[in-house]
């Protein structure tokens, strides 16, 4: 997240970054990148909230992964504390100064940090309230939550139970703990808030960072200039599609009496002829709406205020199957073709109507997906996602119920590679993002083992061949996809057995070949 911490390499940047310049490893004591040895000079600071807080700064006192913010022991709010400078950065200062670098105003008293009261670690008589806390986020501010060795961001809460909504810096997801309590183990002592100076300059926001089409663009506009007749006002905005040069003009009503807040929408539409609402767009097209706000507080001068998104043509993946094991589910779904996919992602669930939680850890780059270190007999749901090159992912696919197995005699290859590691088996725990099952369906039931050398001059040849290049991959895909059948009527029927594995011995010779040299 360049807004954090920027990278070499990383959202278009070009130069050494934040994190080039400062990072080492998580909790590293040692000397910044840049100071060296070897050391280079350090990038100017300025490119994210990390440069301007002193996170992970060891010339500011700052192990790897940590910002320091003071706080009034008396539980008094301490303001845009500049004490400690220039040997070590207070996180609340530095906050200030990101802000006001991008050309926003801070509040007189406007940036603080303080203990929280009751407090359940420090015994201070006054301090932060629950009931301030309220006050901020009725206001529209999220608030820094100080816990031991964390940082979270508050952003609403219940008054039942003085609960609070948070997000932490771990996931993406949205938690909750209790005003004053526990979270993971560490207490609430403090808070640190940011409050900005209010601006007469209206805002205009779509619904989305990115649209599949066709789809439905909403926009809102905030302004309270625009209410001037005490009953729901109009304004308008201009859309734009920079590919296609269709420009539209659509009407914005405000959503109730003196709100000030205006909202509509548009409908985008590929290829075809252009109609008035209706916005013509094309694959990886960047989308702009425009608003012009006469009053912005700089002298009178009309000000364009825009926002853009983009228009994403990928569909969700199809076919969706799964063959199991006892321990893993082995699942196969048709490629999707688009020149912005990425990859894919995997859900999972117990129920149909189950919360879906993703399986992968890294994007799936493969049309095949291995779930290890399931638990025999259970039953799974399965639905598959693309994602885009912007990281937006499709709709589910069609899900898929699979039973892992009970009876080892039906999964032999599972049972020794889950057990041995080999063959890329994983040991029975863990994802295995973009690989395979360990051995080969078929081999295994001709051979009686996975073991067998034969199966793995076969397993090493797809390895080290056809997983080598796109068409051995649809091969072996597809092969994957259609095998466990077959492999299940070859193992309870004998004489078929011993045909096969006489009908394999040409092609088993022939891998043996190719994989000794080239392993030379």
């Amino acid at each position: 997240c360049p807004l954090s911490a920027t990278h070499l390499g990383k959202d278009g940047l070009a130069v050494r970054g934040h994190v080039d310049d400062y990072w080492v490893a998580v909790e590293s004591e040692a000397d910044d990148p840049w100071i060296g040895p070897p050391g280079w000079p350090e990038h100017t600071k300025g490119d994210c909230t990390g440069d301007y807080m002193g996170t992970n700064q060891s010339s500011l006192g700052n192990i790897d992964g940590s910002t320091i913010f003071y706080f009034d022991g008396t539980g008094s709010p301490l303001y845009d504390y500049t004490g400690g400078e220039p040997a070590v950065m207070d996180g609340c200062h530095g906050l200030r100064l990101f802000v006001e670098s991008r050309g926003y105003s801070v509040e007189t008293n406007g940036n603080f940090s303080q203990l929280i009261y009751p407090n359940p670690i420090y015994g201070n008589t006054t301090g932060f309230t629950f009931a301030d806390f309220k006050s901020e986020i009725d206001a529209g501010r999220p608030v820094l939550i100080q816990i031991e060795w964390h940082t979270m961001l508050g952003y609403g809460y219940s008054e039942t139970g003085e609960k609070i909504y948070i997000h932490n810096t771990w996931d993406y997801s949205d938690h909750e703990m209790t005003w004053g309590g526990s979270y993971s183990g560490m207490r609430h002592y403090g808070v640190t808030v940011i409050e900005l100076a209010a601006s007469s300059k209206g805002t205009v926001v779509l619904d989305a960072d990115s649209y599949a089409a066709p789809d439905t663009v909403n926009v809102t506009v905030r302004d309270v200039d625009l209410d001037v007749t005490g009953g729901p006002d109009n304004t308008t905005v201009d859309f734009e599609s920079d590919l296609t040069g269709d420009i539209e003009t659509v009407t914005l009503t405000e959503t109730g009496d003196s709100t000030g807040i205006f909202a509509g929408s548009i409908d985008t539409e590929i290829g075809g002829a252009a109609a008035d609402g209706t916005l013509q767009v094309a694959d990886t097209d960047t989308i702009t709406v425009t608003y012009t706000d006469a009053d912005d507080g700089e002298g009178g001068i009309d000000v364009e205020v825009t926002d853009t998104a983009r228009i994403s043509l990928i569909s969700e993946p199809e076919a969706l199957t799964a063959t199991a094991g006892r321990t893993y589910v082995f699942l196969v779904w048709n490629a999707v073709d688009s020149p912005i996919l990425d990859g894919y992602n995997v859900y999972r669930s117990s129920s149909l109507t189950g919360t879906k939680t993703k399986v992968n850890g890294a994007l799936v780059t493969n049309n095949f997906y291995q779930n290890m270190g399931l638990t025999s007999g259970d039953t799974y749901y399965y639905w598959v996602v693309a994602v885009d090159t912007y990281g937006v992912e499709t709709d589910y696919s069609n899900s898929v119920r699979v039973t892992t197995l009970t009876d080892e005699g039906d999964d032999e290859d599972d049972n020794e590679d889950d057990e041995d590691g080999e063959d890329g088996g994983g040991g029975g725990s863990g994802d295995s993002a973009g690989t395979i099952p360990s051995g080969c369906f078929i081999a295994t039931a001709c051979y009686g083992t996975p073991m067998a050398k034969e199966v793995k001059v076969l397993s090493q040849f797809r390895d080290e061949y056809l997983l080598d290049n796109s068409l051995g991959k649809i091969f072996v895909a597809a092969y994957y996809k259609v095998s466990p059948r077959i492999a299940s009527y070859i193992s309870e029927n004998p004489c078929l057995k011993n045909l096969v594995r006489w009908s394999l011995k040409p092609l088993v010779g022939l891998s043996n070949i190719l994989v000794e040299e080239k392993d030379k």
